[in-house]
Order: structure tokens, then sequence, then C-alpha cells
């Protein structure tokens, strides 16, 4: 697994040539500043709330970019 890029709140990992890998994270970003508090589970319920609608959408037939949860936050 390759990293590839750090954003505010999440960190983009290249797995193999066709699947990328986003790791949701517990920091907090307000107005595009980082906070340095960390909130426990979020990046877990970030990426659950991500998984849920990404299913949902693709329950009414459109097709998305979504493969699966791995584990917590990824």
């Amino acid at each position: 697994m390759r990293f590839l890029r750090k954003g505010k709140v999440k960190e983009v990992y290249e797995v193999s040539k066709t699947e990328l890998e986003f790791v949701f994270t517990d920091q907090i970003s307000v107005f595009d500043k980082v906070i340095p508090t960390l909130v426990p589970h979020k990046g877990e319920t970030l990426c659950r709330t991500s998984a849920h609608w990404f299913k949902l959408v693709e329950g009414l037939g459109a097709r998305t970019h979504f493969l699966r949860v791995l584990d917590g936050n990824r």
C-alpha cells in the first residue's frame, strides 16, 4: 500500500492500480483549519456514514466507486 496524499481529515493510499483506500481520521476541520483536538471514533463514524449512503445510492441503481468497508475507519 502506497501513501498518496493527506487532506485535512482524510488520508488516501494506493492499494493497487485500480483501487484506492481512504482512511478517515479523528481530526476536526473547521473553516479549512485543522483543530488539534481529536474526536474519538469520528473517523469510524464518517466511514460508516459514507458507506451507508453509497450502499443506499447503489440500491437505487446508480453505480458508484465504493467497493467495501475494510474495518473501522477504512
